[in-house]
């Protein structure tokens, strides 16, 4: 992985064993496709209840999706494991880096189908760092943590 410092972020001693980055791809892809259907809809305007309503949802849900694909192309998040944290860098131009992290010895890694590798808190089981990645990357990193090697 290119372009990200941990060193503002790591204590001392502690080094990374792991990184990665949220890939927006997939999701970019499918925002694509929901918008070429509603910019398309108008032009099969039938005059059905169905297709009025969408007609009139189509810009709305248009704005939405161009607005998100935008967000989506600027705001990216970084992930690493370090030998003491899991850890999770998000970056937006304009903001302040917003940084979460949670000892290893104090989290329990969670991953369901479909959903973002979660590390919760023991004690308060609130998630802190949430890693959205695919099925075989969240696989070797729960691996690599349950064998103790970070």
């Amino acid at each position: 992985m290119r372009g990200i410092d941990w060193e503002p972020w790591l204590d001392p001693d502690e080094h990374i064993v792991w990184q990665g980055k949220k890939k927006n791809r997939l999701l970019a892809l499918g925002g694509l496709f929901v918008l070429a259907i509603f910019v398309v809809v108008p032009y099969f305007n039938d005059g059905s209840e169905r297709i009025q309503l969408a007609v009139k949802a189509s810009p709305w849900i248009v704005a939405f999706v161009v607005i998100s694909l935008f967000f989506m192309a600027f705001r990216q998040s970084y992930y690493a494991v370090s030998n003491r944290r899991a850890m999770q860098l998000s970056l937006t131009p304009g903001r302040k880096p917003k940084f979460e992290s949670v000892r290893l010895d104090e989290a329990e890694a969670v991953k369901h189908p479909k959903t973002p590798l979660i590390f919760l808190h023991r004690q308060t089981r609130k998630p802190v760092v949430q890693m959205w990645l695919g099925q075989n990357e969240a696989e070797h990193v729960m691996a690599m943590i349950k064998r103790g090697r970070p």
